[in-house]
């Protein structure tokens, strides 16, 4: 509901508590401290945010876990950093920290591992909104030749490495390529999750089919496939402050006004 200071005081609470030592696990603690970070961030309070990143940061690097067990951790505070970055759109620095989250992937996990495959597509999707479509491509190039053999075809990573090529494509005004791409996304994640897990999933995927069809000029269709994406939200008690609700929304009324040239119409929330 959008009481981010609210849900704020209640984590600082939370982790007083979790800072005594009878009370204290390294683990949960850790990710409290991430979670306020991006409280702070939906708050749009981002020096803040990116401090407590920073504390996580620290905490984990002085931190009695296990070196794997550090190394993932450091990872995840690390792209926290870099989602501030991006949010204050410090675009290279964002993808400075990206790039170091993988990189401390890559140390400790196998080549297949899903985390670093997510790692490669976080790093294509700021590309891509910079307007690097080579670079983005070619970050997602080890996973696009190694994805089925190694996740199988109805595989979520698939399916979400499909929905940023698609972006991509979208970005590069190549319309047809990217509708095929948000299309096989909204397949995949149709057959590879229970309903109530994937319903956000797959209302971003309806979406974002209706962002190419309307750019393709086939405004009828495009309107179906976002009052599908606003059905499958509703239909699982999403608020009508989620972001992805209202820019869902935002583009059906942008649709009822007849505006050819969407401007502000993106695939990114």
């Amino acid at each position: 509901n959008k009481e981010y200071a609210c849900a704020i005081q209640c984590m600082n609470v939370l982790h007083q508590y979790y800072r005594k030592p009878e009370n204290n696990t390294e683990g949960r603690l850790f990710a409290f401290i991430i979670r306020k970070s991006q409280l702070h961030i939906l708050n749009e309070e981002y020096d803040v945010a990116m401090d407590i990143a920073q504390e996580g940061l620290q905490f984990i690097r002085n931190s009695n876990n296990t070196k794997h067990t550090k190394t993932l951790q450091m990872a995840v505070a690390m792209e926290q950093i870099a989602k501030v970055f991006e949010k204050k759109i410090m675009l290279e620095e964002c993808l400075k920290w990206l790039n170091k989250a993988f990189l401390v992937r890559a140390a400790v996990l196998s080549e297949s591992d899903e985390l670093l495959a997510k790692s490669s597509i976080e790093i294509a999707k700021i590309y891509c909104k910079q307007g690097e479509f080579a670079k983005g491509k070619l970050a997602l190039k080890g996973i696009r030749d190694k994805s089925a053999k190694t996740y199988g075809i109805n595989h979520p990573i698939v399916a979400l490495l499909l929905e940023t090529l698609g972006d991509l494509y979208l970005e590069q005004k190549v319309y047809t390529n990217a509708l095929k791409c948000y299309m096989k996304t909204l397949e995949i994640r149709r057959r590879c999750k229970p309903y109530k897990e994937r319903s956000c999933d797959v209302a971003v995927a309806m979406r974002k089919i209706g962002v190419a069809l309307l750019k393709k000029g086939r405004k009828a269709e495009a309107m179906h496939s976002f009052s599908e994406a606003l059905d499958a939200l509703r239909r699982s008690h999403f608020s009508k402050h989620h972001p992805l609700v209202g820019k869902t929304i935002h583009d059906m009324t942008a649709f009822e006004h007849d505006e050819d040239e969407l401007e502000s119409t993106s695939v990114f929330l």
